[in-house]
């Protein structure tokens, strides 16, 4: 993406990484905004440097997930799945939504020290 560009993913939207190495990198500062769902399917890493402001859900379902830009996980969001979100680089980091660990027993690991606010909401089994 380029500097000030704006991706949204609608609610009824798939944004979706299939191969490591599929990196959503930016020249300038940019925002990827989701409302549906947002999922990394590939077993090894992807790096991610724009802004994302989420109120879908974003799915690490396998490899790692490294945000290098803001990482805002909004009130009614969802963040889920059996992989690594890696925001220990990141801009800024908030957790105000849900966090659902995968499948029982449920494993998401988070890299970092992200800030939770008071909506945030650990689900677990």
């Amino acid at each position: 993406m380029s500097g000030n560009a704006v991706f949204t993913n609608e609610s009824t939207g798939l944004f979706e990484l299939l191969t490591s190495g599929g990196d959503l990198l930016s020249s300038g500062p940019s925002t990827f905004t989701n409302s549906g769902i947002y999922r990394k399917t590939a077993a090894g890493a992807n790096q991610v440097s724009v802004d994302l402001s989420n109120t879908g859900t974003v799915d690490v379902a396998a490899g790692t997930l490294s945000h290098t830009a803001r990482f805002d996980h909004l009130n009614g969001g969802v963040l889920q799945g059996l992989g690594t979100l890696n925001v220990a680089s990141s801009k800024g980091t908030t957790f105000d939504g849900a966090i659902n660990p995968g499948t029982s027993p449920g494993i998401l690991s988070i890299v970092g020290a992200p800030v939770l606010g008071t909506n945030s909401v650990l689900n677990v089994e």
